[in-house]
């Protein structure tokens, strides 16, 4: 297997030592954030740490996130509607943003522009299922199109 078909957090963090157990609890534990951080860290990390690595880091984000959450909410009402309006475009925009820069192979710039282009067509098509329906539909595209760019040309 090549660092390019390493594309799935389960390849990057599969080692004999580590059995089905821990796969399942890493299933359980990824975000946008942990899969991020695993797939730009893990790679550089031996075999025997990447899962404590994953499973510690997104243990981290969602302690820490449980923790924010309540404290956002009574903190929300001391700022001004203007500034809470804001804050609701903070996670597209950082969803975007650690997209762009995990963009290091060609199947992952085909997948995220097929998904930027089916995301609006998807919300017209329904706004409740819209990003679900642009991130499956696009990403099987992407992965058709790569599947197709490495086949041997007869």
């Amino acid at each position: 297997m090549t660092k390019t078909d390493d594309s799935t957090t389960t390849r990057v963090l599969r080692d004999e030592r580590y059995g089905r157990p821990a796969i399942y609890l890493a299933a359980h534990l990824i975000s946008m954030t942990g899969w991020a951080a695993a797939m730009r860290r893990c790679p550089e990390l031996p075999g025997t740490q990447r899962m404590p690595y994953f499973i510690g880091f997104a243990l981290t984000c969602v302690l820490v996130s449980v923790a924010s959450c309540p404290i956002g909410f009574y903190l929300s009402s001391a700022f001004p509607p203007l500034l809470r309006l804001g804050f609701v475009f903070l996670t597209p925009v950082y969803f975007f943003v650690i997209l762009i820069g995990d963009v290091r192979t060609r199947l992952a710039a085909v997948a995220l522009a097929c998904g930027a282009l089916a995301g609006p067509l998807f919300h017209l098509v329904s706004a409740q299922w819209g990003i679900l329906l642009s991130g499956f539909v696009g990403g099987t595209i992407a992965y058709l199109i790569q599947r197709r760019l490495r086949q041997p040309h007869a």
